[in-house]
């Protein structure tokens, strides 16, 4: 019954979809909760330079600094990952 199926599945992601939404919006405007939110942190390296911005990209800049060498992608990503590891909290 693919039909059948396909409306119930839309109509399930649609009321899921409204739940978060009105989840966040609920966390957003009542007193005594903190919103939800979130940190964007963009890291780059390339040919030799390194920077970063977003919280504590000082700490960020200079962790790729050190680790800054001629990478190939793969290795950058995992320079990157081992930055946010580095200075993240918790």
């Amino acid at each position: 019954m693919g039909p059948n199926y396909r409306v119930l599945v839309h109509r399930a992601q649609k009321l899921a979809q409204q739940y978060l939404v009105s989840v966040m919006q609920e966390y957003t405007q009542s007193g005594g909760v903190h919103p939800f939110g979130v940190s964007l942190v963009i890291c780059g390296l390339n040919r030799g330079n390194s920077s970063a911005v977003g919280k504590n990209y000082v700490n960020r800049k200079t962790f790729l600094k050190k680790n800054n060498k001629d990478l190939e992608l793969e290795d950058a990503i995992c320079t990157v990952i081992l930055t946010l590891k580095e200075s993240f909290e918790g």
